[in-house]
């Protein structure tokens, strides 16, 4: 276990954690020349959630100079989050971390909501990458900075 907003070393690999918005931790991980952000279910579901949100992203974004792989979420508990915040919080990680692949992740069985969301979020905007999974189970090769699904 490791403390938010605390940093270990396991087998060679560097792991930082980050409070999530909803429940758990965030990770990055820098590994094999690698730097993985991988948010869990930390997202800006709803107007209350932008402090802590932009304070957590902020805090990864402060030790890195990018991201070379970053998942974000693109829905939320639906009881509690809006569209409109998740869409704005997609973006501030974009333009914090600056990721060279994002993968849209967390649609609820609903792979059809990822690429509608990347178009919504106009991701081709941000210079980066976008991978968004088709079906249920796709999966993908990293290497040399190219992503080959499976």
């Amino acid at each position: 276990m490791i403390e938010d907003n605390g940093t270990k070393v396991i087998d060679g690999a560097e792991v930082t954690t980050f409070r999530s918005t909803d429940s758990g931790q965030g990770f990055l991980v820098k590994c094999d020349g690698l730097t993985l952000y991988h948010p869990g279910d930390h997202a800006w579901f709803a107007k209350e959630d932008e402090g802590l949100f932009k304070q957590e992203v902020d805090f990864i974004a402060e030790r890195v100079t990018g991201v070379d792989i970053a998942f974000l979420p693109v829905t939320g508990c639906p009881s509690r989050w809006s569209k409109d915040n998740i869409v704005a919080g997609f973006r501030y990680s974009l333009e914090k971390l600056k990721p060279v692949q994002v993968y849209p992740m967390h649609a609820m069985q609903r792979e059809y909501v990822l690429k509608e969301f990347a178009e919504l979020v106009d991701v081709a905007k941000s210079g980066c990458q976008i991978v968004c999974s088709e079906n249920r189970g796709d999966n993908y090769t990293y290497s040399k900075n190219m992503v080959a699904s499976k």
